[in-house]
């Protein structure tokens, strides 16, 4: 267990409390770029969505956080004061709130669920969602530090740093060598579609198929959390034959792949909810094929904005996606894509 996993408990627990109250707004990276460039009048319309925003922010009504897949998003960019500019109105509307990174919310989602269902006293998910733009990626480099109280007190120094600080950092000489460049191998994805498009009769079982494949992937992550909760609760690590023999029959994937399947989980597990059921949309879409090779970047995108945001301001496709498949009502989240109707809803305000 890390040295400093209380004290990094206690801080999401302070940004919980902070930004309660708040209505939280996630802008997938297209209207973050679009609220960036309007600082002329060249587009009214879009002017008036930046000062609407800017208003509700500035007024500590509203609080806009990032992902780390914004961030990712961000650095696409070639050009460092494009780059730049975008973390300022990064950092003045988000207040350098962020959301852990995904693999840190797989963990925490299946302790959450772990605990919840053995009767253990638990904070709600929404309350350890959060962190601060320099530890969007993790903490490991805080972790390395050997003294506790080093590890704390370096933790609390760059807790603050701002997005435009840390992109001044990486790019101290003036150059983006390497923008982030991810893709979906759009070519392997549409052939395993086309080879597979027959076994599903129904978009319910479309769904289990990727939840299956999904929860495939993440038999580590399970055995990893138990472990962990066995060496928290008894002070001690469990034998080798123990240790090898954690969740060795795969139960916990068989015990979450039958609640979605039965209905008895509805918003639990919610990273293992919306990414299988948008894959699941894409592929039950006989005409769709995958194009860009954005889907996984949006789909995450939708896996934060639906379980803990209010609002999720995103494209027409995605949108249409997250309303066909009902996320939307499930997790009780507003999404919409037409810049006239996000300023009308920002006005209603």
């Amino acid at each position: 267990m890390l040295k400093i996993e209380s004290h990094i408990r206690n801080h999401r627990l302070e940004i919980s409390k902070l930004i309660k109250g708040k209505i939280i707004i996630y802008l997938d990276t297209k209207y973050w770029l679009i609220i960036r460039d309007q600082n002329n009048e060249s587009d009214p319309s879009k002017r008036m969505l930046l000062d609407k925003i800017i208003e509700l922010s500035d007024s500590g009504k509203c609080i806009f956080p990032i992902s780390e897949i914004s961030f990712w998003e961000f650095l696409k960019q070639h050009d460092l004061e494009s780059l730049k500019k975008t973390s300022v109105v990064v950092d003045r509307l988000s207040k350098g709130i962020t959301m852990i990174n995904v693999n840190e919310r797989k963990v925490l989602e299946f302790t959450h669920f772990f605990y919840k269902n053995s009767g253990r006293d638990i904070f709600e998910l929404n309350e350890l969602i959060w962190t601060k733009l320099p530890l969007i990626l993790g903490y490991d480099f805080i972790a390395k530090l050997e003294k506790e109280e080093l590890q704390k007190s370096f933790f609390d120094f760059v807790v603050n740093t701002s997005l435009l600080d840390i992109i001044s950092t990486i790019y101290k000489d003036g150059e983006i060598e390497k923008p982030f460049h991810f893709k979906d191998d759009t070519k392997t994805l549409n052939e395993e579609k086309e080879i597979h498009k027959n076994e599903n009769k129904s978009f319910k079982q479309m769904f289990l198929s990727e939840l299956g494949g999904y929860l495939d992937l993440h038999q580590e992550v399970f055995r990893g959390v138990i472990y962990n909760i066995f060496c928290k609760e008894n002070k001690k690590e469990p034998s080798v034959i123990k240790r090898d023999s954690v969740d060795k029959n795969n139960s916990f994937k068989y015990l979450i792949y039958n609640g979605f399947k039965l209905g008895k989980l509805t918003t639990e597990l919610p990273v293992f909810r919306v990414i299988p059921t948008l894959f699941a949309s894409a592929r039950w879409n006989r005409n769709r094929k995958f194009s860009d090779g954005n889907d996984t970047l949006d789909f995450l995108h939708a896996s934060f904005a639906l379980p803990y945001c209010d609002f999720f301001f995103t494209e027409k496709e995605l949108k249409t996606m997250i309303e066909q498949t009902e996320l939307d009502k499930l997790y009780d989240c507003n999404v919409e894509s037409n810049e006239s109707l996000i300023l009308k809803k920002l006005n209603e305000l």
